[in-house]
């Protein structure tokens, strides 16, 4: 890893700054577009937060967590209901940080997706974020294996 410091850093200089923080911002919100299209989702706070960052969250679809699991890791949570989910365990569409877990995870293992989830108010969100080595086809990737754990659920 040292030896690529150097090059990393002449490569960065070459660019500029402001160039590859554009790229990486053009590159996450309008991947984050095309998922949003392809969930019926929305995003985490208003586009104009993230006006020159390389990362937003968008809810990610529901079913990707098995039912047998995902209602299990309700009945662990109950009471939690600080950021962490709801109290009202009635509804089978309410979301755990468990449930996160198991999504990480298993895009991890089964696909070799590496990404931040999140559980709020019940919802489970997915923090998409772009560098240089990332491109369209790393968010195709995460749409399809997202789409593969639906279909099997």
């Amino acid at each position: 890893p040292v030896l690529a410091l150097l090059p990393c850093l002449h490569l960065y200089k070459r660019l500029g700054a402001r160039t590859i923080q554009q790229r990486n911002h053009d590159v996450v919100m309008s991947n984050a577009k095309r998922l949003l299209s392809q969930w019926g989702s929305t995003m985490l706070c208003d586009a104009s937060m993230y006006e020159l960052l390389s990362m937003v969250e968008i809810g990610l679809p529901s079913g990707l967590v098995p039912a047998d699991i995902h209602s299990n890791n309700n009945n662990d949570n109950k009471g939690d209901n600080n950021g962490k989910g709801s109290d009202d365990r009635s509804s089978p569409l309410l979301s755990s940080w468990k449930d996160a877990d198991y999504v990480r995870l298993h895009l991890r293992n089964e696909y070799n997706i590496e990404t931040q989830l999140l559980c709020i108010a019940g919802a489970l969100w997915v923090r998409l974020s772009c560098h240089l080595h990332n491109d369209d086809d790393d968010y195709t990737r995460l749409l399809q294996a997202c789409k593969e754990m639906i279909e099997k659920n």
